[in-house]
């Protein structure tokens, strides 16, 4: 996920070699102790949880399109974070100032608040991408309905090897102590992925954790979410331009 031809390799496998594409989860998350760049100049966590999150997305939504019948509707299954919710409207001055780019707002060391702040930040960022999405699948000829359903799930604290990559050595004891006493086993994890592909059109744009579906968090219903919604869209399109040929394309595929 740090190198976007890789990407783009498996997405074309994936059109050419997979017969059907019913369902598809998007996993790959990373949550960075300190700060460092992907090849592409991008924060780790933004480069992985949004952009190329969002490209490989952008890439498997026709694929799933083409694959909808009457009677069953395929499922884009994303993997957010609960903590997108924990980020409030002082972090977002920067973010809601019409002059910056809201990516690049974060994409520097002064901004970076540790690996849960940061990595927030780019969840918080990816709901935004999701709420774009999802508009994308629905279709004028499927009266209006999705023609996928494009949803977020979040699986909570879970064993795994998330945040402790670059971790030093006491705060990965930390971590392993949690994970080993108060995380969810990898198997309970995975379980919510299982039971957010059952949703059905009610999780369309929606967001799954715990078993139920969540109310929006603050900074997706306030006054200044749309505008920000449009303007991190905006802004991991232009940061896919830059780097992957091509990409518009794929929107427009996307959005059919």
């Amino acid at each position: 996920m740090l190198d976007y031809a890789s990407i783009q390799t498996f997405a074309n496998r994936a059109q050419t070699e997979i017969d059907r594409l019913d369902y598809a989860i998007l996993n790959a998350g990373v949550m960075q102790n300190s700060f460092a760049t992907s090849p592409y100049g991008w924060e780790t966590s933004l480069q992985v949880n949004l952009l190329s999150t969002t490209l490989l997305a952008l890439h498997l939504l026709p694929k799933l399109k083409a694959n909808t019948l009457a009677g069953f509707t395929p499922v884009l299954e994303i993997i957010g974070s609960g903590m997108h919710f924990l980020p409030d409207k002082t972090s977002m001055q920067e973010v809601d100032d019409p002059s910056q780019d809201p990516l690049r707002a974060y994409n520097t060391p002064k901004n970076f608040n540790g690996m849960g702040g940061q990595y927030a930040i780019s969840k918080l960022f990816l709901m935004y991408a999701y709420a774009h999405l999802s508009k994308m699948s629905v279709s004028r000829e499927n009266d209006g309905k999705p023609t996928v359903y494009v949803q977020v799930v979040c699986p909570g604290y879970t064993q795994s090897g998330l945040g402790s990559s670059d971790a030093s050595g006491p705060l990965r004891l930390v971590g392993n102590v949690l994970k080993a006493t108060v995380a969810r086993s990898t198997e309970k994890g995975a379980r919510t992925y299982i039971a957010g592909l059952t949703l059905g059109e009610k999780g369309h744009g929606r967001f799954w954790q715990y078993d139920r579906i969540q109310p929006a968090a603050p900074l997706l219903i306030d006054s200044g979410a749309m505008n920000r919604r449009d303007r991190v869209w905006v802004a991991v399109l232009m940061a896919l331009r830059r780097d992957v040929p091509g990409v518009d394309r794929w929107v427009a595929e996307a959005s059919r």
